[in-house]
């Protein structure tokens, strides 16, 4: 898990990361860290699917693309307009 050695990394004073508020929340260990928000510049998260040409799709495969379409796409373009 690269996101536990990240911590692992930062709690022994070696170094920062920028991480999801998740990360540290989610630590099994339940370390203390000093969280600052990182509000400059704005930091964006692109998504991407991607697919076979030479396959077709399955359809749960065509399912889980419509959904992510009809749920993740507006909340993207939501934090992009702000």
């Amino acid at each position: 898990d690269a996101v536990s050695s990240i911590l692992d990394l930062v709690s022994e004073g070696i170094g920062y990361a920028v991480l999801p508020l998740n990360a540290t929340v989610s630590d099994a260990l339940k370390r203390r860290f000093r969280v600052i928000r990182i509000t400059e510049p704005t930091l964006f998260s692109r998504l991407a699917i991607a697919t076979s040409s030479k396959h077709t799709l399955s359809q749960l495969a065509v399912q889980a693309i419509a959904m992510l379409e009809e749920r993740a796409l507006p909340l993207y373009s939501a934090v992009r307009r702000k």
